[in-house]
């Protein structure tokens, strides 16, 4: 795992990974010490593991909304609004439905609350990520609103190769990615290649008022 986060750091950057892997290991004890090898091996400074933040004090805590929080709400906008009143710093996560109806969700809210103090950034989570993150660039550069301190949040990147791929076309497109994107690895970081790789499940439970 060492060996591992300093190639990427190596690639991407120092401060341009956030650790998403909690859910890829096989217990908590497992997680930490995992954490212990990365933090040897780069220069993560988030996990969004709470108890990882806690014990090692290099660490804070940090994310971005999930599934299950966009699940709790009815829908799309009442989730965003909701995190968005919550919170002054936050990541949108925009696939629950369709990933580029969700950026335009995301980018009319930036503009909603420009002249605020909160920081709108957005997580892409599935599909032609580097597609989408070209696509949220060109429209926020379109309303004026690049803003380096709202990260893009590449998640659910499967391999080493897939982030070179996506930094490549990225800046291909006229965007320097060290300037607007930021990866939150998980799987790749914790799992790929040490523990599970063939099957890799989850299960969401969400209880509702109805």
């Amino acid at each position: 795992m060492a060996t591992d986060t300093h190639v990427i750091d190596q690639i991407l950057g120092e401060g341009r990974v956030v650790e998403f892997g909690k859910r890829s290991a096989p217990t908590e004890q497992y997680h930490l010490d995992a954490m212990e090898g990365c933090l040897v091996g780069s220069s993560i400074k988030v996990t969004s593991n709470d108890t990882a933040a806690l014990v090692y004090p290099q660490l804070r805590a940090g994310g971005t909304i999930a599934h299950r929080y966009l699940a709790s709400c009815t829908t799309e906008e009442e989730a965003f609004e909701k995190a968005i009143l919550a919170t002054d710093n936050m990541g949108l996560l925009i696939d629950l439905v369709d990933s580029y109806k969700g950026i335009d969700k995301a980018i009319a809210l930036k503009k909603k609350y420009a002249n605020t103090d909160k920081i709108i950034g957005m997580r892409l989570d599935s599909g032609d990520l580097a597609d989408q993150a070209i696509y949220a660039l060109r429209n926020l550069e379109a309303e004026g609103m690049l803003d380096t301190r709202a990260k893009i949040v590449v998640a659910d990147v499967s391999s080493v190769e897939q982030l070179v791929e996506i930094e490549s076309r990225v800046a291909e497109a006229g965007f320097d990615p060290k300037k607007y994107l930021v990866y939150g690895l998980g799987g790749l970081l914790i799992a790929k290649n040490k523990t599970r790789d063939a099957v890799s499940a989850a299960f969401k439970l969400i209880q509702t008022e109805e």
